[in-house]
């Protein structure tokens, strides 16, 4: 195998949005038309996100995930916020309706208006 140097674990594309990450990672030309991992949406011109670094068979990958798909994979689903996951003892997860992405987008808005300790 020829020796090349390691893919940096994040990189970060689009506009910055106040976060460590911002200045930990390296940022990179927005990759766009790339499916994002999470909800299976081309990516934008205009997004903002992240690239992480995938293992499977073939190898390592870095894939895109839109901000707030990255933001969901991480804090949980509108119903784990809310309480009402089970969790919480309840069944409430992503409402049905919604696309991954707009599930994604939901949660985040719900992160950002409920008091935490």
């Amino acid at each position: 195998m020829p020796d090349r140097p390691p893919l940096p674990f994040m990189t970060w594309f689009g506009e910055p949005w106040d976060a460590p990450l911002n200045e930990e990672c390296e940022r990179q030309a927005t990759p766009v038309g790339e499916l994002c991992l999470r909800c299976e949406e081309p990516i934008e011109s205009w997004a903002s996100g992240v690239t992480m670094v995938c293992i499977d068979a073939a190898g390592a990958t870095r894939r895109p995930q839109h901000l707030e798909c990255f933001i969901r994979s991480s804090v949980g689903s509108m119903g784990h916020l809310l309480g009402r996951c089970s969790c919480h003892g309840g069944h409430e997860e992503d409402p049905p309706d919604l696309s991954v992405r707009d599930a994604a987008r939901a949660a985040v808005l719900v992160l950002l208006e409920v008091p935490h300790a």
